[in-house]
């Protein structure tokens, strides 16, 4: 993940593996589970620890990884994410296209091509805490 959105950046990534490592040493031991875990009980203890306690600690866990991400980018320079860069990103998480695209225009509606930390902030709480109501 890392590695894929590094691609064409100058910054060292090791901000941003550190503190994805630390996010994910967070949620295993959340989980107690010792040194051992489970893709369901991770899964399980990101609910946890991510979404359960709601924005707050959503953000708590999440801005220090947010801030390496846009520390470690193309854009690192003048503190923002361009939008296509964030959009990589959350493809490489993993995210559908249009979801991501959808995520992005909840974040920020006026100018779509600069993200700060705030935005993004808002972009992946978006996507995940709360995702659009499924058409009818």
């Amino acid at each position: 993940m890392v590695r894929e959105f590094q691609a064409g950046a100058t910054a060292d990534p090791g901000e941003l593996r550190k503190s994805l490592c630390w996010l994910f040493e967070h949620v295993a031991g959340a989980a107690g589970s010792g040194t051992a875990i489970g893709r369901e009980r991770f899964h399980q203890a990101c609910e946890a620890v991510l979404f359960e306690q709601g924005e707050a600690a959503f953000d708590r866990m999440l801005t220090p990884v947010l801030r390496a991400l846009l520390a470690a980018g193309p854009g690192a320079a003048s503190g923002t994410l361009p939008r296509h860069d964030l959009l990589r990103w959350l493809r490489a998480l993993g995210v559908e296209q249009a979801a991501a695209v959808r995520a992005c225009d909840r974040a920020r509606p006026g100018d779509l091509h600069h993200f700060t930390l705030q935005d993004v902030l808002r972009a992946v709480r978006a996507h995940h805490m709360h995702p659009p109501a499924p058409r009818r």
